[in-house]
């Protein structure tokens, strides 16, 4: 999918992505699960796609959030640890 954007992006384009922050020692496979996924996965998984990482926020971050639970619980919305990520496609490939 992250090959696909960069495909579809012009150089210089933006792009970013949220999502849940997982608890220590959780894998890429917990990401089906309860939907979590740690942060330096997602920063691999993009930059190898060819973007570089333009940028980040704290913003959405709940250090109080439980990280081993389902992200999606009606009771944890918008109560989550989650993180923010941009990326451009550079300039010059």
């Amino acid at each position: 999918m992250n090959k696909a954007i960069y495909k579809a992006l012009k150089p210089g384009g933006i792009g970013s992505i949220v999502d849940h922050h997982a608890a220590p020692g959780m894998g890429i496979t917990d990401v089906w699960g309860i939907h979590r996924i740690k942060r330096y996965v997602v920063v691999e998984q993009v930059l190898e796609a060819g973007f570089e990482l333009a940028g980040e926020t704290d913003v959405l971050e709940n250090l109080n959030g439980p990280l081993n639970v389902i992200a999606f619980q009606k009771d944890l919305r918008g109560e989550t640890h989650r993180f923010a990520l941009k990326f451009r496609k550079p300039f010059k490939e």
